[in-house]
């Protein structure tokens, strides 16, 4: 009546999949195609290394980070990305391939330490997925995030974020960043609601204010009536 049909194909909106499904690589395979397409309609010899490397950089941004804040883009796109950079960047084609002189790993570096500071896509898409996971502990009252804790019954202060069968691959992603965040983060004691003195390592940086490192599993070492009785001890982080 209203004019609609009914399509099993939905498709992208706003540059993301709105519909979960197999075939990921399949799925990013459009933005390898637009960057391949964007460089090859360059004029490669007309432009030093210097102009090709920039030039790369500016083509590849738009196209990849846009998905890389979202999702989770398969590596084998990033790696072919950033084949087709290198390509564009050493002066390589369908007929002529140069030698690269100096390896992806290092030109990658920052410019200090000898290196072009270009993206490791990878690294790159876990830094938007980090991004993403700490919004959730810092934004938590927002709409997404509430959305996303109520479906997958998260809570923001647990030390890991359970993944199950009909988890997203957005979701899955964020889990794994979230345990790799969960290492090295540093928080400071309020009022003890999410505090695990069972497992969190204490630490006295400044003063007599109490900091823990969440993530570092130590067992029982320091118990709870030692963790009142010795707290200078157990924040030095003395063993016995």
């Amino acid at each position: 009546m209203a004019g609609f049909q009914e399509t099993k194909v939905v498709g992208r909106y706003l540059g993301a999949y709105i519909r979960e499904g197999r075939g990921s690589i399949r799925k990013y395979k459009h933005i390898l195609d637009k960057v391949k397409c964007k460089l090859k309609g360059q004029k490669q010899k007309s432009l030093s290394m210097a102009g090709r490397t920039v030039l790369s950089q500016s083509a590849i941004g738009p196209l990849a980070n846009f998905a890389m804040t979202h999702s989770r883009v398969p590596k084998y796109i990033c790696k072919s990305i950033e084949k087709s950079q290198r390509q564009f960047i050493w002066g390589s084609n369908e007929n002529e391939r140069k030698i690269h002189m100096v390896s992806w790993e290092t030109m990658c570096k920052p410019k200090e330490a000898g290196g072009l500071a270009l993206k490791n896509l990878e690294r790159m898409n876990t830094a938007f997925i980090a991004k993403l996971c700490w919004e959730i502990v810092n934004n938590s009252e927002s709409l997404w995030v509430r959305v996303l804790c109520n479906k997958y019954k998260v809570d923001i202060h647990a030390r890991s974020w359970a993944v199950g069968l009909g988890s997203s691959s957005l979701w899955k992603a964020m889990s794994q960043v979230w345990n790799f965040i969960e290492g090295g983060t540093m928080h400071r004691d309020g009022n003890g609601e999410s505090t695990m003195f069972w497992k969190d390592f204490w630490l006295n940086i400044d003063g007599n204010q109490h900091h823990c490192l969440a993530g570092r599993d130590h067992g029982e070492r320091y118990g709870f009536l030692r963790w009142v009785m010795e707290p200078k001890r157990v924040t030095e982080g003395s063993p016995e």
